[in-house]
Order: C-alpha cells, then structure tokens, then sequence
C-alpha cells in the first residue's frame, strides 16, 4: 500500500512538473515573441552560392520576423572586401 501511494505522488509530481515546464516556455516564447519588435537586424553574408548558407540566411531571417523585427541582408558574393563595406553599411 505504501509503495503504490509513494508511486501515485511520484507520477502526480512529475505530471505537475512537466505543466509547469510547458507554461514556463509558453509564456516566454510569447515575451520574446516580439522582442526585436521596432528594431533592425543586419546580415552580412560572405555569399549565397552554397545551400548552407542560403539556409542559414533564412533560418535568421525566420527568427528575427517572428521576434517582430526586420531583416536587411547584404550578399558580398565571396568578396572580402565588399563584405567589410557591407558591415560598416550596416552599422
């Protein structure tokens, strides 16, 4: 008897752990849900000829939409060059 007791507040902790988990993260998934709200992100991108960089461009565009911001990308087309002008432009 004292063992199943001891297994049913066990389950029933973890159960009220885990929603407590889950109201945690929803709440501030909805905090930083607009936390670049009003702001600008630049990118400076050394190039876009590879599909992982492609991917990681949007992946960061995706994120800083979602947080409420706006995302200004520059492709500097593998130069050096254009890409440090790229970054003071951005700055």
């Amino acid at each position: 008897m004292k063992k199943k007791l001891a297994l049913l507040m066990t389950a029933a902790m973890m159960v009220m752990s885990i929603f407590g988990t889950v109201a945690c993260a929803e709440e501030e998934t909805e905090a930083a849900s607009n936390i670049l709200e009003g702001k600008t992100v630049g990118f400076a991108q050394t190039d876009s000829m590879s599909a992982w960089r492609t991917t990681e461009t949007d992946s960061i565009k995706e994120y800083v939409e979602a947080a409420g911001g706006e995302f200004v990308v520059r492709d500097a087309s593998g130069d050096i060059a254009t890409q440090e002008s790229n970054v003071r432009d951005l700055v």
